[in-house]
């Protein structure tokens, strides 16, 4: 009777063992297949950290090109502004010379007449 328990203590400790050997074996695989997914993870985070970098730098050069642009539109347009301004501030020295000289030559003809 003993030995027939000695023989399922073996037994229940052998199966133990096979158990606990294959869940090591399970929890390797399965570590195994994790640090792939990490692997597979990394590499599609570098691909789309570098085609990100590579639009950045598109889009960088798009906006540097359009504020230059923008830059030279608004210099054009002060320039067009500083010439109209320096233009009609002519225009109304101008008028204002010849009316001043128009109305003291309309005065000298009124004094004289009288």
């Amino acid at each position: 009777m003993e030995v027939a328990k000695a023989h399922e203590l073996i037994r229940v400790v052998k199966h133990d063992l096979n158990n606990d050997r294959q869940a090591q074996v399970n929890f390797e695989r399965h570590l195994e297949r994790m640090e792939k997914k990490q692997d597979k993870f990394d590499e599609r985070i570098e691909k789309l950290e570098e085609k990100l970098a590579g639009k950045i730098e598109e889009n960088h050069k798009v906006i540097s090109e359009k504020v230059d642009a923008l830059k030279d539109s608004l210099n054009a347009v002060n320039l067009k502004q500083e010439k109209s301004v320096g233009f009609y501030g002519g225009v109304a020295a101008v008028f204002t010379i010849s009316v001043t000289i128009i109305l003291f030559l309309v005065k000298l003809l009124f004094e004289r007449g009288h």
